[in-house]
Order: structure tokens, then sequence, then C-alpha cells
């Protein structure tokens, strides 16, 4: 993806847990201002907390508040899941790729598993899974499957490889 100004990012929940309007504690409430201050076009959804965030950061023509997750992901250059919620989880991940412009997803949730999201055509990042790795050597002309290191677990589909 490269730098962040003017990349489009959906930001998938803003409650510190699902089911809530709750904001304290959110990730979001770092998350969104750093994403923002980096100069990123954020479409923020959360199901029911949206309008809390937004009391304490008022869009502009950088900081997007949507009413769907459809209208957040589409022509995003990624996806950051930053709540666990159900709905987030049940979504129709083929139509949420073909709708994005570089299906890129950052799961701070572990909401899906990496081999889903490969065979769904991600490049995925899940945050705090830990240290192991699937392949330690892919066999010539394999598709790369999943690495991890330290808490990110990387996976690319459609025959990426990720150095990281």
């Amino acid at each position: 993806m490269g730098v962040l100004p003017n990349k489009v990012i959906a930001v998938f929940g803003v409650a510190f847990k699902p089911d809530t309007d709750d904001i304290r504690g959110a990730p979001s409430l770092g998350v969104v201002p750093r994403l923002h201050g980096a100069g990123a076009i954020l479409r923020v959804y959360d199901p029911a907390a949206t309008r809390k965030l937004e009391r304490l950061h008022p869009p502009d023509d950088h900081l997007i508040y949507v009413e769907s997750a459809v209208q957040a992901v589409r022509d995003a250059h990624a996806l950051v899941i930053l709540t666990d919620w159900e709905a987030f989880r049940s979504l129709d991940l083929g139509r949420v790729g073909s709708l994005m412009r570089t299906p890129i997803v950052v799961d701070g949730r572990n909401l899906f598993e990496p081999a889903q999201m490969q065979t769904a055509g991600f490049e995925y990042y899940s945050l705090g899974r830990g240290e192991a790795t699937f392949r330690t050597e892919p066999k010539r002309g394999a598709r790369m499957s999943v690495r991890r290191r330290s808490s990110v677990t990387v996976t690319r589909g459609q025959n990426s490889r990720v150095p990281v």
C-alpha cells in the first residue's frame, strides 16, 4: 500500500467491545486519530458507537462516518477491524473483496482465520496471534500461504509472496 496520505481506509468498529456504544478505552481512540493525522481518508463504520466517536473527532474531508460496512469498504485501499462485532464476522468476504480497491485487511480482533482470508484473496494482517510458521520453505511454484513473525500474521492470496 505504500504511504498513507490520500489512501482510503475502511475502519470497522469504534466501540471497545461488540454490542455496545461505549468507546471508553477503545482501540479506535488511538488508531483513528493516528491514521487521520497521517493523511489517510477514513471511512468509519460501527453498528452502534459511531456517533460517540464523531463527537470527539468531527467529520471532515478525510474523516467520513458511514451508515454501512459496504459504504466503508467501497474502493478502499485497506480495511482495519477494531471491534469484533458479529455483523463483521458474517459479512460476505467475496463481496467485501470485490468492492475494495486493494483487498488488504488489518484484523486487530482476529475475527477470521488466515487460511479463510487467503482463500478469499485477501492480503491479511492478523494482530496478536503469536509466532508460528505453517510452511518453512514453499515448494517451487506453490502458492505462499501464511507466514507469521512476531505478533503479526501475513496472508496473501493469488500466488503472492510476502517478505516479512
